[in-house]
């Protein structure tokens, strides 16, 4: 199953772990949801703003934490990512998990 994890106190964080089983390795469309929304909320998030952000992503491990206030722009990318995490979820439940901490 995959975890997520919406770290909601400022700044916030974003915590991904595990695999969903949906399907094998390279086939699994909840792998790839959950991974292209991930990846796209990074790039964005590099691109578009100048907030400092670590990150961790390596297969079945990823994370995203503010180090200092997050910005207005960055706040409507990372909401943006939430909103598609949470449909994942809802639609896969047995597959993903996400939790407001």
């Amino acid at each position: 199953m995959i975890e997520i994890t919406y770290g909601s106190r400022e700044p916030p964080s974003l915590t991904i772990r595990g695999h969903s089983g949906y399907s094998t390795h390279g086939t699994d469309i909840v792998c790839a949801s959950v991974s292209t929304l991930f990846n796209n909320l990074v790039n964005s998030l590099s691109e578009f703003t100048d907030d400092l952000v670590s990150v961790r992503c390596s297969p079945g491990d990823g994370a995203l934490i503010w180090r200092g206030h997050c910005s207005k722009s960055a706040r409507l990318l990372l909401d943006s990512c939430l909103l598609g995490l949470r449909a994942v979820a809802e639609q896969y439940p047995d597959y993903v998990s996400f939790t407001v901490d």
